[in-house]
């Protein structure tokens, strides 16, 4: 299952999530170009894990309250965050949940990809106040695609077209995607990172083959191709 699988790689993730590291810099640094006000009355964060993101995101910004969700408990990561509460439950889930909530910043750095995208995607506007930021993270097509070529796995990634079809009730601030090439020293290595990240997307029962293995030193040179999506919105 998805969540164990994060959770037997949780002490591993931020020391191998190379570039979903890069990428909660990156879209922190967006939102406070694209943000008028480092305070918000209330923020939501979705996927926060063990708060590496949420931790990053009150190092710049200020909340009267904020609420960061996780479909793992780690409640005990945000003990001694001031006015941060944490709340168990699946993303999927939210249009139940979440119905009688509204915030003024929705953010969330690389889960996306993980959920049913549209139907979150399409539900996120109804919970943001008028004027509000959503600030999110994701990847694109290309991401890993030596793996989908050589193994036939994968997420199912959306178009850029995608985000400003399903975010209308936005003005959309900013949207690009940005390409990250990373080298290892074999092959062994390169699927060792995947797996120690906890976003590796290969099935359970898939076997990692000797001939796998080689075909990926062969063809890809041990490089696996990262592509980050960020996207910035303020609803009318």
């Amino acid at each position: 299952m998805l969540t164990q699988r994060f959770l037997k790689r949780a002490q591993s993730y931020q020391n191998h999530a190379i570039v979903q590291n890069k990428m909660a810099s990156e879209l922190i640094a967006l939102l406070r170009q694209v943000s008028h006000t480092t305070n918000f009355e209330r923020g939501f964060e979705f996927g926060a894990a063990q708060g590496e993101f949420s931790k990053i995101l009150l190092e710049h910004f200020t909340f009267q309250s904020l609420l960061c969700n996780d479909i793992n408990n780690y409640a005990q990561s945000f003990v001694g965050l001031t006015k941060v509460d944490f709340a168990c439950f699946d993303m999927n889930d939210a249009p139940k949940i979440l119905k009688n909530f509204t915030f003024d910043l929705i953010t969330s750095n690389a889960c996306l990809q993980w959920l049913k995208q549209r139907e979150v995607l399409s539900f996120l506007p109804s919970i943001l106040e008028s004027g509000g930021i959503l600030a999110l993270s994701s990847f694109g097509k290309r991401n890993l695609w030596q793996i989908k070529q050589i193994c036939n796995v994968g997420l199912g990634y959306l178009e850029l077209e995608d985000y400003q079809n399903i975010l209308a009730p936005c003005k959309i601030l900013h949207l690009s995607t940005q390409q990250y090439n990373l080298q290892f020293s074999n092959a062994l290595e390169a699927f060792r990172h995947l797996s120690l990240s906890g976003v590796n997307a290969i099935e359970k029962g898939f076997f990692l083959s000797k001939k796998i293995l080689q075909e990926f030193e062969a063809r890809y040179n041990n490089t696996l191709t990262y592509e980050s999506v960020l996207v910035l919105a303020r609803k009318y």
